[in-house]
This record gives structure tokens, C-alpha cells and sequence, in this order.
């Protein structure tokens, strides 16, 4: 079979995400790469995603291709990745081993036992809803909440909700500690409602595959289906109902608010970061006029730097997490210069938003 390297790279690269790692059947921590003399599917799998990648064009393949052969994706994308720049196309022989040849060159890889074994089925079955959104979109959503969706007992506290009303798309996650939301405006009829929930690191997994491209999803009863023309991703929901979030935010009563210029706060997060090192120490906040201060010290050294910044309102109290203030705004859009920043009580949560995001991050007590 001859075909173009960078469209088997990106392929392989594709699936390997959705290969197992640890604690899932031997066969699954494999590639599936399943040739007919038509399509080329590669299919990478875990108990909880699935992603098929096609390959329609840029090869050619004989009756003695076809056939299906498990690989191990780590080893096959290293090296394809890693052949000389110069390697255009390459031609793959499969038979107990898989071969690469190359310029004058050749290597075999090891071909595992199984293939007719591997789970490829994955059909879109009792579909409720469908739309399509922008895949720059739907990534973009993912990326600016998914810092806070992270290990956790409480599966919903590791999950990102993703909700569609009145014409937008909304995504929101919590760690217990920060409240995150995101959603941008999608060409869908603003009658549409349909709301699921998927574990946070397969939902990033899964949006990182899809940037410039429309994508279309398909919400089952328990999967969710995300499809381009090259690429079709199954992930399973997870049950439960997600906290109504919005209700504490409706509650929040404000007693002043910053303007805060963002590149300067958030390199000021980065030298307090920098100084507590591993320990569990908070910044400590405050204002004065239109001085906003930042404190914070250690058994070996302290930082206390101010900022101009705009106030309206009473004066601020409070101690934060500064890794956790860093993390939103780093996923904040560039072209926002000047942070907002609401606040009430040095006991109650700080809310930093525009108009497409917003942070709710509670104090540290102490």
C-alpha cells in the first residue's frame, strides 16, 4: 500500500487519543487499522470514547492491503512522525509484521494477534436531537472550563455539562471550589434545548481533533456522537444531574467591582506562583483607592506588589488561589485586555466574567 505520510500521521494521531492506558483490556491499549482497497479506518478505543478516523484519499491499496492489523499507536506515531522531513510517501506491506519502506529504507514493526476481536461497532443509535456547531467553537468552549473538571468522587465535579438554549451553547464544570462557564452564540433555532454531560479530560480529548472544522453532534440516549467528514468520536455520557450552578450565581451580592488591566494580573499570579513553590499558600488581596495590592509570603521569603487598577464600590479583603485565578484567566480571549472583577466579603466568592465567560472562584479561609 503507498500513501501520503502526513495523512496516515495525522490519522494515527487521532486515534492514539482514544487508546487505552492503564486498566482496560490488553487489546484496547492498541490501534485498530482496518484497510480496504476504498477507505482506511483507524480506530482507537477506551471504555469511555471511541474515535474513528477515515482516510478516503492520498493512498492506494491492493487486494493483498485489505485486511485488519492491530498496532501498538504510541510506537507507530513516534516513528512515523520521526522519518526524515524529505519522506513524502511511504509504502506499508502488511503481513505477521507491518513494514515501512522508505527512500532506500525499511523498518518492521510488530503486527499483535486479535484484530478481528477489536470493538469497532459503534452505531448511532436512538439519536434525540442533532445539531451542527463550529469545531473552533465547540473547542474553545471545552478549553475555557475544562481546567476546573478534574479527578474527583463526585463524577459530575470531573464532568463538563453542555447545555444548548435561546440560540447559544453553554458549557460549565466545577471542581467544588471554582465555577466555570463559557458559551458562544451557535445557528440553531432558538427553541432548541438539549443538555448532556461528559467526563472533562474525554471531552478535551475529543474537541482538540476538531478546530477549523464544522462538526456535527448527535445526542443519544447514552453517547454522544461527534462527526466530521474524517472523523467520528463516541463518548459516553455521565449519569446523573448536574448542579444547578446559575443559582448561585444569581445569588451573588456585589459590593464592588475592578478593572483590572489582565496581562498585568496575571503576571503578578505568575511571580506569586513562582515564590509559594509547591506549598498550599493563598494570595492575599486588597485595595486602597485605586491601588489593588497583592500579599504573600513563605518561611524563607514574601512578595507584595500593587497594581493601578479602577474601583467602584467598597475596598477588598480577601485571600485566593493564585494557581487557580492564573488558570482562568490564561484561557480568557487575548483580545480582552482589562479583567473584570467582581466581589462582596473576604467570605464569599469572586466572580471575573465578560461576555462570553465567567469564573466564580471561592476564597481561602485563614
Amino acid at each position: 500500500m503507498k500513501i501520503k505520510r502526513r495523512i496516515l500521521l495525522q490519522a494515527v494521531e487521532y486515534a492514539k487519543n482514544a487508546a487505552a492506558t492503564d486498566g482496560a483490556m490488553d487489546i484496547l491499549k492498541k490501534i485498530l487499522i482496518n484497510v480496504t482497497p476504498d477507505l482506511i479506518t483507524i480506530h482507537g478505543s477506551d471504555t469511555k470514547m471511541t474515535v474513528i478516523s477515515k482516510i478516503k484519499a492520498g493512498f492506494q491499496a491492493s487486494e493483498g492491503d485489505v485486511g485488519k492489523y492491530l498496532v501498538d499507536p504510541n510506537t507507530f506515531y513516534q516513528l512515523l512522525k520521526e522519518l526524515p522531513a524529505s519522506v513524502d510517501d511511504i509504502n506499508i506491506l502488511f503481513d505477521k509484521n507491518i513494514t515501512i519502506k522508505y527512500n532506500r529504507s525499511k523498518v518492521k514493526l510488530e503486527s499483535f494477534n486479535g484484530a478481528d476481536n477489536f470493538p469497532v461497532s459503534m452505531e448511532e443509535k436512538n439519536v434525540m436531537k442533532s445539531v451542527i456547531v463550529e469545531g473552533k467553537k465547540f473547542a474553545e468552549l471545552i478549553d475555557a472550563v475544562c481546567m476546573v473538571a478534574v479527578e474527583n468522587k463526585n463524577a459530575m465535579l470531573k464532568a463538563i455539562h453542555i447545555v444548548c438554549e435561546e440560540g447559544k451553547l453553554r458549557s460549565e464544570a466545577s471542581d467544588g471550589h471554582t465555577i466555570a462557564i463559557a458559551e458562544t452564540e451557535i445557528q440553531v433555532d432558538k427553541k432548541e434545548t438539549f443538555d448532556f454531560c461528559i467526563e472533562g479530560k474525554s471531552l478535551k480529548n475529543a474537541s482538540r481533533m476538531f478546530k477549523g472544522k464544522d462538526i456535527k453532534l448527535d445526542i443519544a440516549d447514552k453517547f454522544i456522537f461527534i462527526s466530521s467528514d474524517e472523523l467520528l468520536i463516541s463518548v459516553r455520557q455521565t449519569e446523573g444531574k448536574f448542579p444547578d450552578f446559575q443559582q448561585v450565581i444569581n445569588r451573588f451580592d456585589g459590593i464592588g467591582a475592578l478593572a483590572i488591566p489582565k496581562e498585568d494580573f496575571a503576571g503578578v499570579l505568575k511571580r506569586c506562583i513562582l515564590l509559594k513553590g509547591s506549598i498550599q499558600k493563598p494570595v492575599a488581596l486588597s485595595t486602597e483607592d485605586n491601588i489593588l495590592k497583592f500579599d504573600i509570603a513563605t518561611d524563607t521569603s514574601d512578595l507584595h506588589e500593587e497594581l493601578e487598577v479602577f474601583k467602584n464600590g467598597e475596598n477588598l479583603e480577601i485571600k485566593l488561589d493564585c494557581r487557580r485565578l492564573l488558570e482562568c484567566i490564561n484561557v480568557m480571549p487575548k483580545e480582552d485586555e482589562t479583567l473584570n472583577f467582581y466581589y462582596s466579603t473576604n467570605l464569599s466568592p469572586i466572580i471575573m466574567k465578560n461576555d462570553d465567560y465567567l469564573y466564580c472562584v471561592l476564597p481561602i479561609r485563614g
